[in-house]
């Protein structure tokens, strides 16, 4: 780690091509400008900058998801839940009355919000009941496209959260 290969000396690093970029939120925009999901308005992209920075707050559901058990999983996820109505509320009005976070573009942002959105969901399964809007957000961008779909199709799942938590392949 400290012979130059990782920028910051952490993960996560991507090698493109002989180069290598660290941090996730750099990593993430730079695909994004790969495969067409940046905005190019610079308002919309700085307004999807936003979204995502803000969707990391909310990446505290990952170790409850996938690493934590017993005491600490109840501890954080107590942590979590005292912060999560005020972060939905939040993530609805910067979503207001539009599709996708950038109005009826999908955009990288929409990928992050939906990411946290479903974790939070494996983690508290009535956690977007006092936001429909949020549910039909998730539910748009599970079915915007045939590539969605079928990624999400075979996407492993997670399971034993909070007890014994791994991946399980998923049935064809």
């Amino acid at each position: 780690r400290t012979g130059g290969e990782f920028p910051f000396d952490q993960l996560p690093v991507v090698d493109f091509g002989g180069k290598r970029l660290a941090q996730s939120g750099a990593i993430n925009r730079y695909v994004a400008h790969l495969t067409g999901f940046m905005p190019e308005d610079p308002w919309a992209a700085a307004v999807a900058g936003q979204v995502f920075d803000a969707t990391q707050e909310l990446e505290g559901a990952m170790p409850l998801v996938n690493l934590l058990t017993g005491d600490k999983h109840a501890e954080y996820r107590a942590k979590y839940m005292k912060r999560l109505p005020r972060r939905l509320d939040n993530f609805a009005r910067a979503l207001g009355p539009s599709e996708y976070v950038v109005g009826g573009k999908l955009s990288y942002a929409d990928f992050a919000l939906h990411f946290v959105l479903d974790l939070t969901r494996l983690v508290e399964p009535t956690a977007l009941d006092r936001h429909k809007e949020l549910e039909a957000f998730v539910e748009r961008v599970e079915n915007s496209s045939d590539g969605v779909k079928e990624y999400l199709s075979k996407r492993p799942t997670p399971v034993g959260i909070a007890t014994d938590p791994h991946l399980e392949e998923r049935k064809p």
